[in-house]
C-alpha cells in the first residue's frame, strides 16, 4: 500500500479528532482551569461562538464547570 493510499482513523472518526484535540488542551495545562486552578471539566471559548468565536485551538482554554457557566 503506497502512502497516498493511507486512511488514517482520526479522517474517518472526527469525534476521535475533536477527543484528541480536547485532551491535549487539557494535558498542556495539567488538567487545570485556567482561571482559578481547580481540575477543568470543560473547554471555555475565549471570544464565545455566540459572537462568532470558533472552535480553534488559539480560542479554546481548558476551565472547570463554575469559571465556564
Amino acid at each position: 500500500m503506497h502512502q497516498s493510499d493511507a486512511v488514517f482513523l482520526e479522517e474517518l472518526c472526527p469525534k476521535l479528532r475533536v477527543r484528541r484535540w480536547r485532551q491535549s488542551l487539557h494535558e498542556y495545562t495539567g488538567h487545570t482551569c485556567i482561571y482559578c486552578g481547580k481540575p477543568s471539566e470543560s473547554i471555555d471559548h475565549v471570544w464565545p461562538r455566540s459572537r462568532g468565536g470558533l472552535s480553534v485551538t488559539e480560542n479554546c482554554v481548558p476551565s472547570c464547570l463554575s469559571c465556564n457557566g
